[in-house]
C-alpha cells in the first residue's frame, strides 16, 4: 500500500486547498523497495524505498519536499500557517542552521509569511541559490546574508509563478528565436517588409478575434491594429491594460477599471464552469502583485518566449476584466517579444494565427490548470446564471506552475517564426503579383481586383464557375485569360 511523503503527505495531513504539485512521492508501493516513476496527467509519481522516508513531522516532510520534489510556494505558505508550524520549523533550523535545506526552509518561511523567526543570522557559509537553476527558470540573484542564499526567484513572495526547464524548454533562447526569424525573413526586401507590417497587424487582429469566435467591427479592427503596432513601445501599466480592453470592446461594454462582478469561463450551469477566476474584491491586490512580478521578470535572462508564456497565462487565469482577457493576453505576448528586441521594427509575429491553427490544443492546455483550480473552489450558480464564490481563493492564483503552458506556447511561437510568418508574407507577395498582373489585363476597380485575387488564392489558383457570377460583366475570353495569368503567377512563385 503506497504511503505519501513530502508535499502529498502535507496536503493530506493538513487538508490543503492547493493545485496539485508536479511531483507526488510515496513509499511502500506495489514495487516494494525498488524506486520507480510514472507520469500521469502531467504529474510525476515516484515510489521510493522505505529508507527514504523522512521523520513523520511537518518539518521532516517539508525538508524532504524541498530537497526531492522542488519548490512549491503554494504548499509551503499554507503549511507555514498551520498551528505549531512556526515553533517546529524554528526548532528544526536551530539544530542545523547552516544546513543547505534548513537554510532554504528558513528563507521560505520568513519570505512567504513576512515574519522573522527569533534566530541570529547563520554563520558565513558558501552562498547557494534558492531555486535550482538547472531545474527552474530564474531571475538575477540577490544575495541575502541572513541565510547565505541568493534569491533568484522569478517573482516575489505574493506572486510567484514557476516554470521548470523541461528538455524542450532548455532549447529556448532569445538568440535561437532571433536566428530563426532572421533565416525565415532574410530573402525579403524593405518594400516587402513595409507591406508585410500592415498585413501582419491585420492578420493578428483578425485571428485573435477568431479565437474568441467574435466578429470585429472595422473601427475596432483599426484601433486594435494600432494598439498592436504600439506593443513594446509603451510601459505595461494598469492604465495601458484598460486602454487595450476598451479598444477591444464596444462603447457599452467598455470597463473603466477592473471588474467588480464575479465572472467565470465556460458554458451555462454548474457543470459548464471551466474556471472561476478570483473574487472581484481580490483583483486589485492580485494585479498589483502581478505587475511587481512583471517588473522582476523583465529584469531577467528568462527567454522572451517563456516570459511571454508566464505573463499571458497568469493574466488569463486572473481574468481581471469581464471580457476581452484572452485578446489582452495575446497582446502581452506581442509586447514581450517586441520589448526583447527580437522582432524587427514594425513586424508583428502572428502568434494568434498559430494558436488558431491549434485551437483545440490551446484550450486543452489552459484547461489543465483551470480544472485543478476549479476543483479547489466552492461556488454555486443561481437561477439567473450568476456565480458566487464561497471562501477565499486568491491563493490559488499566486503560485501557479506554468511549465506546461509555456512549453506549448514556445512550440507555437517557434512554428510561427519558422513556417507561418514566411508563409503569410509569401502569400502577400503572391497576392501583389497577381493583383498587378490582373490589373494590366482587366479594367476593374481596386475593390473588384482585391476580391478576385482573394477568390483565386483561396481556391488553389482557380476562379470557379460559381464565383464567376460575381463578375458577370466579363466575357468567356476574359475568364480564360484570367486562368492563364493566375497559372503563370503561381508557377513563378512555385519555381521560387
Amino acid at each position: 500500500m503506497p504511503v505519501p511523503i513530502g508535499y502529498e503527505w502535507l496536503k493530506e495531513h493538513f487538508q490543503l486547498s492547493v493545485v496539485p504539485h508536479s511531483v507526488r512521492s510515496f513509499t511502500g508501493g506495489l514495487l516494494g523497495t525498488r524506486a520507480d516513476q510514472i507520469k500521469r496527467h502531467e504529474i510525476l509519481e515516484q515510489n521510493l524505498p522505505d529508507s527514504a522516508r523522512p521523520e513523520e513531522t511537518l518539518a521532516g516532510h517539508l525538508l524532504f519536499a524541498l530537497e526531492h520534489e522542488g519548490a512549491n510556494p503554494a504548499y509551503l505558505r499554507q503549511v507555514f500557517l498551520q498551528t505549531g508550524a512556526k515553533d517546529q520549523i524554528q526548532s528544526t533550523i536551530q539544530k542545523r542552521p547552516s544546513g543547505r535545506w534548513s537554510r532554504r526552509l528558513w528563507f521560505w518561511y520568513e519570505y512567504l509569511t513576512e515574519t522573522l523567526l527569533p534566530l541570529p543570522d547563520c554563520k558565513a557559509v558558501k552562498y547557494e541559490s534558492v531555486l535550482d537553476e538547472e531545474r527552474y527558470f530564474t531571475a538575477h540573484p540577490i544575495n541575502i546574508r541572513r541565510y547565505c542564499l541568493r534569491n533568484n526567484l522569478p517573482g516575489h513572495g505574493r506572486f510567484l509563478p514557476l516554470v521548470q526547464k523541461t528538455d524542450a524548454l532548455r532549447k529556448e533562447s532569445d538568440a535561437s528565436l532571433e536566428q530563426c526569424l532572421h533565416s525565415a525573413l532574410a530573402d525579403y526586401d524593405e518594400e516587402v517588409f513595409a507591406r508585410a507590417s500592415r498585413f501582419l497587424t491585420t492578420y493578428e487582429t483578425r485571428t485573435s478575434s477568431e479565437i474568441e469566435s467574435e466578429n470585429i467591427t472595422p473601427d475596432k479592427y483599426i484601433r486594435f491594429g494600432r494598439a498592436l503596432e504600439m506593443a513594446g513601445q509603451t510601459p505595461l501599466t494598469k492604465e495601458r491594460l484598460i486602454e487595450i480592453q476598451n479598444i477591444i470592446k464596444d462603447g457599452h461594454q467598455q470597463e473603466p477599471d477592473y471588474r467588480v462582478e464575479q465572472n467565470y469561463i465556460g458554458g451555462p450551469g454548474p457543470q459548464g464552469v471551466a474556471l472561476p477566476p478570483p473574487r472581484p474584491e481580490n483583483i486589485e491586490d492580485l494585479m498589483d502583485d502581478w505587475f511587481t512580478m512583471v517588473e522582476r521578470l523583465a529584469d531577467s535572462d528568462v527567454p522572451a518566449s517563456v516570459r511571454a508564456g508566464i505573463l499571458s497565462a497568469s493574466f488569463v487565469y486572473l481574468h481581471p476584466f469581464i471580457d476581452g482577457n484572452g485578446r489582452i493576453s495575446r497582446y502581452l505576448i506581442q509586447d514581450v517579444l517586441a520589448k526583447s528586441g527580437i522582432l524587427k521594427s514594425g513586424i508583428i509575429l502572428p502568434v494568434s494565427g498559430g494558436i488558431l491553427n491549434r485551437q483545440k490544443d490551446y484550450y486543452q492546455t489552459l484547461d489543465l490548470l483551470s480544472r485543478a483550480i476549479c476543483a479547489q473552489t466552492d461556488y454555486y450558480i443561481d437561477e439567473a446564471g450568476h456565480i458566487t464564490i464561497e471562501g477565499e481563493t486568491d491563493h490559488l492564483f499566486r503560485y501557479l506552475d506554468l511549465t506546461h503552458y509555456c512549453q506549448w506556447l514556445c512550440e507555437v511561437i517557434g512554428d510561427v517564426a519558422a513556417h507561418l510568418l514566411p508563409k503569410e508574407i509569401d502569400t502577400l507577395v503572391l497576392a501583389d503579383r497577381l493583383y498587378r498582373a490582373l490589373d494590366d489585363l482587366l479594367d476593374l476597380s481596386a475593390k473588384e481586383l482585391r476580391l478576385m485575387v482573394k477568390i483565386i488564392l483561396d481556391n488553389e489558383g482557380k476562379l470557379s464557375k460559381r464565383k464567376r457570377k460575381q463578375f458577370e460583366f466579363l466575357t468567356e475570353h476574359d475568364f480564360k485569360q484570367i486562368d492563364l495569368v493566375a497559372a503563370e503567377v503561381l508557377k513563378i512563385n512555385t519555381r521560387q
